[in-house]
């Protein structure tokens, strides 16, 4: 990416500064409070915010093209991906495409939520640096969505 934005040799450093380029002014993120050392996604360097990490969600949904290919290639709980046995003892299982995060002390979910009175909402859940089983915070963060799934409307 960093290559063909700046038609100069890629590299880590072109890339993040090229992604940071193109995106900053498409999705208000200000990426002087973003930390990206990487492209791997897998990186404990990599920091983001959850309200950073929604500001991309909502341009995702927004632009047309982005959600017309990349929603639908997300994970569906329930159905596939890392979401295939999550939320699956649900009927709205189908509900939520989103994206997890997970290594030791880590478990986050971004994506999107069908609810029941709300239209699609953008979920971002982020659980850092705790100490223990994983297992917990999922077990909290599927609840949180049956929660806003079913929750009341709002005004």
């Amino acid at each position: 990416l960093g290559e063909k934005y700046y038609q100069q040799s890629g590299g880590w450093q072109t890339g993040i500064r090229a992604i940071t380029h193109i995106l900053h002014p498409l999705t208000h993120i200000n990426f002087q409070h973003v930390i990206i050392t990487d492209g791997s996604g897998l990186s404990r360097y990599n920091l983001i915010t959850p309200e950073q990490l929604g500001k991309l969600l909502h341009y995702i949904y927004n632009n047309p093209t982005l959600k017309k290919y990349l929603i639908p290639s997300l994970p569906v709980a329930g159905a596939d991906g890392t979401l295939k046995y999550r939320l699956s003892q649900y009927a709205h299982a189908k509900s939520l495409r989103a994206k997890t995060g997970s290594m030791t002390g880590v478990a986050n979910l971004a994506g999107f939520l069908d609810t029941q009175h709300n239209g699609k909402l953008i979920v971002v859940i982020f659980f850092n640096d705790f100490v223990g089983k994983e297992k917990p915070y999922r077990h909290y963060i599927d609840n949180l969505c049956e929660r806003i799934h079913n929750g009341p409307k709002i005004q």
